[in-house]
């Protein structure tokens, strides 16, 4: 016979329905129980096995985490190559430098200078002034008679020795006012430079009017010694005055109750120093050091004014000086005094305002700062760096291999201990040429 030929369009699955009615019938003919997916619910899904988690239905939940760790790939690999092209583009290179540093202990009594010679540490005086005044009621007048008083600077470039004028020694201003000065005082002798240029030697005295009146209330001036006269001496030894004399008085005065005149006095000076503190703050020439401990000031009571219906306009004057260190020579003074292997390198104190500056007991009087020198305490722990010049270091290893750096930073020892390079891109072996593309941290 012949074998018959099936088309595929004749073979069909078994329809589920089908084969599930087939299976009860025949169970129910051998006498079998319905099967355990029969539940009496209507659902012909299989019962689940004992011991089995219960199925869920949700069987998209495996390609969305696939999804999800796709996405995190590409996204790491976005950043990667954006990392990548950047040193591409922002070509460049870095040098970190390790400068060397000492950290010292300061306990110390110092003295420093206003015309310092080699070798010793020098100052300078910042000078800052402010006046105010308070009305305040008058209790009666006096006849008084009072001298205009100031401050001088004396010049000596007579000679390189000091010059000792003698209290009461006179000056002579252009219209022919005598002032006298206070106390005897001794002018530093000339310095000269590398160049031969010659620096007078200066110091400051306080000068009073040789008559009594305004008529000596005069600007500031250049006075000449009139008891030089026809020495050598006489056009090289000088004075000048930076403020203008004040004080001179003759005629009435009004007179205030003295227990509110100290009261208001102590008001107004409290007033001036916080005007003079905040102004030291902010007027502070860059390059110095200044320690706020360090300030004094001295006031000075002007003649009071008649200020109508018995009152009387107090005035004060109040004068804040303080001793300023240029910041690369106060570095090397305190290098030169704590740390030993010191050779005179330039150096910078990273943290100067950690230590404590007091005058001594000798020196604490307001005056201080006006003196030719200073003694004072320096107190705590400083942090002494070596320096070094950033711009020659940036030309020096301009296009130089990456393996040449250390060879080239023997010639900056002993301020660089040590330095490490980052190129850009990273497979680059040697710095750009431009410095300018060279960071130096």
């Amino acid at each position: 016979m012949a074998q018959q030929k099936w088309a595929l369009g004749d073979i069909r699955p078994a329809q589920h329905g089908m084969v599930e009615r087939e299976h009860r019938s025949r169970s129910r003919q051998r006498g079998e129980d319905a099967p355990p997916s029969d539940r009496g619910d209507g659902s012909n899904f299989p019962a689940p096995e004992e011991g089995a988690a219960p199925r869920t239905g949700r069987r998209r939940a495996p390609a969305r985490g696939r999804r999800k760790l796709l996405f995190l790939s590409l996204f790491v690999l976005i950043l990667a190559g954006i990392g990548f092209l950047s040193t591409l583009f922002f070509k460049g290179a870095e040098l970190i430098v390790y400068p060397k540093l000492k950290e010292v202990t300061v306990q110390a009594t110092f003295t420093a200078f206003k015309a310092p010679e080699a070798g010793a540490l020098g100052y300078e005086l910042l000078t800052l002034e402010e006046t105010g005044e308070r009305t305040i009621a008058a209790t009666g007048v006096e006849k008084v008679s009072d001298q205009a008083r100031g401050e001088i600077t004396l010049y000596n470039s007579f000679s390189t020795e000091p010059q000792r004028l003698i209290k009461n020694t006179r000056f002579e201003s252009p219209d022919g006012k005598i002032f006298k000065i206070q106390d005897s005082v001794t002018v530093p002798g000339y310095t000269t430079d590398t160049g031969g240029g010659k620096a007078p030697g200066a110091t400051t005295a306080k000068v009073f009017a040789d008559t009594a009146g305004d008529a000596y209330n005069i600007g500031p001036a250049h006075f000449t010694i009139p008891g030089l006269k026809d020495t050598p001496q006489f056009d090289t030894m000088y004075a000048e005055s930076k403020a203008p004399m004040q004080g001179g008085f003759v005629g009435d005065k009004l007179i205030v109750e003295p227990t509110e005149l100290i009261k208001v006095q102590e008001a107004v000076r409290a007033e001036l120093t916080d005007r003079l503190l905040g102004r030291m703050r902010t007027e502070r020439p860059a390059g110095f050091e200044l320690y706020e401990s360090a300030a004094r000031v001295r006031f000075e009571s002007l003649p009071s004014v008649d200020a109508g219906e018995k009152q009387a306009t107090l005035r004060e004057k109040a004068v804040l000086e303080a001793p300023l260190f240029a910041e690369d020579d106060f570095a090397r003074y305190l290098a030169k005094n704590t740390v030993v292997e010191y050779k005179d390198e330039p150096v910078r104190l990273d943290n100067p305002q950690s230590l404590t500056f007091s005058y001594v007991a000798a020196t604490s009087s307001d005056a201080a700062p006006r003196w030719d020198k200073i003694d004072f305490t320096l107190s705590g722990n400083a942090k002494i760096v070596w320096t070094y010049d950033t711009e020659k270091l940036r030309s020096d290893i301009a296009g130089a291999a990456k393996a040449d750096v250390p060879s080239i930073l023997l010639s900056y020892q002993p301020a660089i201990e040590r330095a490490t390079a980052i190129m850009r891109p990273f497979w680059k072996r040697s710095f750009p040429d431009n410095p300018e593309k060279i960071k130096i941290v």
